[in-house]
């Protein structure tokens, strides 16, 4: 049976944060196509977890910086493994290209750090973010990560456009794979609650994830305006990593609730009626609106918010910016023609863009094929081939000499 090991920084918790749904679809993917899975990660594991072994799937600890990770190597020969963002590729590719040379390394991207980090620049200085406006440590060290595996994931459509058309990257090793939903039907459709049954604005985030935090910031300084026009609405806040300075914004007598982490999305979903995302930065496919998508719960989001995540010009809402997000939070709120009209064209997306099983057996398809012929697939990518042999001896002597330090600190 074909071995696909994945490297983890954390342990998935498709709970807590898009990410985690991410890597538990492509492990569970692995699985349904007959694949045998080992899951490891140097982190420790939280409350929150997902128990992987309820799975049929192995686990184990790996220390980083450690050679005992080669022993495990050589113990396991994976014929596949998938690094879950760039930065695990860095510390532990050598490692790989070492014990297992003949594996394929595959990259799941989650969403491309550099342009998410750029944004967040660009917004906190107060600029529009351009690509290669500077020399952008981090988006060279993520784009070498993608020319030294064999195939990298893309969440985005965008993020797939913009490597493709801006940088020196084949689209043979790259691949469109967005987060899957199941189609929304008509029968469950009708059965979600409507307009009239729903009230209060609620927000959802990791905590820890810069653009959540930033939005929810931005969403306490305009909330006195929204309450301002419609006296009886509420704000719900929740999300996962709730600091204890997001607590001081909790407000509940101007209807500014701060809620910690949501036990169901579903449940939350269902009882409000719009959803607001300001976000002014970021990148990838936003989790949260995509679960509004399936629940019938309309948004107000940003130009970066929907990114990815159009279809047919169609939007499950509104669009605004720093100037009109109140005036549109207001009208999706009030307006019922609209906000059905935004409902039922989330649902379109929904099954048109995201249930669309298509991508899904490209991958596959694309990650066979490598598998059978992978020295010829290496050899039509000098780039990366070029930047196997020099850019990871960097990785590797910082790692050795970590690994040293510590050893005679002991």
């Amino acid at each position: 049976m074909t071995q696909v090991l994945f490297i983890g920084a954390v342990w998935p918790e498709p709970d807590s944060t898009a990410a985690g749904v991410r890597i538990c679809q492509l492990v569970k993917g692995f699985i349904h196509e007959g694949y045998e899975v080992r899951f490891v990660s140097s982190a420790a594991k939280t409350p929150y977890s997902v128990s992987l072994e309820d799975w049929g799937i192995k686990t184990d600890f790996i220390l980083l910086n450690d050679a005992l990770f080669d022993n495990q190597l050589q113990e396991w020969l994976p014929d596949i493994v998938v690094f879950d963002r760039f930065m695990t590729e860095e510390q532990y590719g050598w490692r790989v290209n070492d014990q297992c040379p003949n594996a394929v390394k595959i990259l799941d991207s989650i969403d491309l750090h550099f342009l998410r980090k750029g944004r967040e620049r660009a917004y906190k200085s107060g600029v529009e973010y351009q690509l290669h406006q500077e020399n952008d440590e981090l988006c060279y060290r993520e784009i070498a990560s993608i020319l030294r595996c064999d195939l990298t994931l893309v969440i985005s459509y965008i993020e797939y456009e913009l490597l493709t058309q801006n940088f020196p990257i084949p689209e043979s090793i790259l691949t469109y794979l967005p987060i899957h939903t199941e189609v929304i039907s008509e029968e469950t459709q009708n059965q979600l609650p409507g307009f009239q049954e729903r009230n209060g604005f609620v927000t959802l985030g990791n905590w820890w994830h810069e653009p959540n935090r930033q939005s929810v910031l931005y969403l306490s300084r305009i909330w006195p305006q929204i309450k301002a026009a419609l006296p009886e609405a509420e704000l719900f806040v929740y999300g996962a990593n709730l600091a204890e300075n997001a607590q001081s914004l909790h407000q509940p007598k101007q209807g500014f609730h701060i809620m910690g982490r949501a036990q169901s999305v579903a449940e939350i979903y269902t009882r409000h009626r719009v959803l607001l995302a300001p976000l002014f930065f970021g990148a990838g496919i936003k989790g949260k609106i995509l679960d509004g998508m399936q629940l019938g719960l309309p948004n107000v989001t940003t130009a970066i918010g929907a990114e990815g995540m159009q279809w047919n010009k169609t939007w499950n809402g509104l669009l605004a910016n720093q100037d009109d997000f109140v005036e549109k939070a207001i009208q999706l709120y009030q307006d019922q023609d609209l906000w059905e009209l935004s409902v039922h064209s989330g649902f379109d997306i929904n099954n048109q863009l995201f249930a669309d099983r298509t991508p899904e057996r490209n991958f596959y398809h694309q990650m066979k094929n490598i598998l059978a012929h992978v020295n010829d697939h290496r050899r039509q990518n000098f780039l990366g081939h070029m930047l196997q042999h020099h850019t990871l001896q960097s990785h590797r002597y910082m790692s050795k000499w970590i690994e040293l330090k510590n050893k005679n600190q002991t």
